[in-house]
């Protein structure tokens, strides 16, 4: 049995529509931008304040064209998956960053635009 583990859930809603691309081999992938907001009580003024975290999330195959055919920005969703570091060439600049490999995807409600 493998000791490690690499799992993230998330629950949040679509800043926009997911995009779908495809790789070399034709498969579909679609890149998901979640917000997750965080309710908290400001310990020096005793109010409510909130901060939301930003995750991007890939999902590959029939998953990613299941996430681009139905869902819109401001839909709720459910991301469960393994965080990947990648680093990548902006022009000539180098970047990092953390990405949700999802495998499984939830819509939990649409957006309120749809209701």
């Amino acid at each position: 049995m493998n000791p490690y583990l690499n799992s993230i859930e998330v629950i949040g809603n679509l800043g926009k529509k997911p995009t779908l691309s495809y790789l070399n081999s034709a498969t579909a992938v679609a890149r998901l931008s979640i917000a997750v907001n965080e309710k908290y009580i400001d310990k020096l003024t005793g109010k409510e304040k909130e901060n939301t975290q930003w995750f991007t999330a890939l999902a590959y195959g029939a998953l990613a064209e299941l996430a681009c055919n139905y869902l819109n920005a401001g839909d709720s969703v459910f991301i469960r998956g393994a965080m990947r570091w990648r680093t990548y060439l902006y022009g000539d600049e180098r970047r990092e960053t953390w990405e949700i490999y999802a495998d499984k995807l939830i819509m939990l409600s649409p957006g309120k635009n749809k209701q």
